[in-house]
């Protein structure tokens, strides 16, 4: 039986593209499909809150969304039955993403943030991207919110077994 607690979401499947069953997809990694020889890779979309295995057989990067090829998905027809559906990936293969596959900030909602110190600030719950700089929107378990700013640089380390992300705050940010 397939256990949702197994699976992380990695984003949504956007329309079809093209004639050949190909769909875009907006996902928070990349993603590859194997090589010949390699074992195959699986994505789940859920389907009526049921999490349906769909064989990946090729994909690409366009613009900002990926175009995805499933097995036995072979026409726009079918292709449009997908669009909308939540993509989910099992969490041992995530295990095995690079940092830098890691498209999409959104990816670490849910984590914990901590800071230099390894102390939690909070639950990171949000991206807020309305303004020129992106930001986690935190929420601590004192129920405060903070705006923290999103950059590379401030990343300390990422345990995704763990779902934590530390960074460098700047100071005084959390006393706003």
């Amino acid at each position: 039986m397939i256990d949702a607690a197994d699976f992380e979401q990695i984003g949504f499947i956007g329309k079809a593209h093209g004639i050949k069953g190909e769909v875009a997809a907006q996902l928070q990694v990349e993603l590859c499909a194997p090589e010949e020889g390699e074992e195959p890779l699986f994505l789940m979309l859920e389907i009526n809150k049921l999490f349906v295995p769909y064989k990946l057989m090729g994909c690409r990067p366009k613009g900002d969304a990926t175009l995805i090829k499933f097995d036995r998905v072979d026409n726009a027809e079918e292709a449009a039955i997908l669009q909308g559906l939540p993509v989910w990936i099992a969490k041992e293969i995530l295990q095995d993403v690079d940092d830098e596959q890691i498209a999409d900030w959104a990816f670490f909602t849910g984590y914990t943030l901590l800071d230099s110190q390894k102390q939690p600030i909070g639950i990171i719950e949000d991206i807020e991207d309305t303004t020129a700089n992106e930001l986690f929107l935190v929420r601590s378990a004192q129920d405060k919110e903070y705006l923290i700013p999103i950059a590379a640089e401030l990343i300390l380390g990422i345990d995704r077994k763990h779902q934590t992300l530390e960074m460098d705050i700047p100071d005084g940010l959390l006393d706003i």
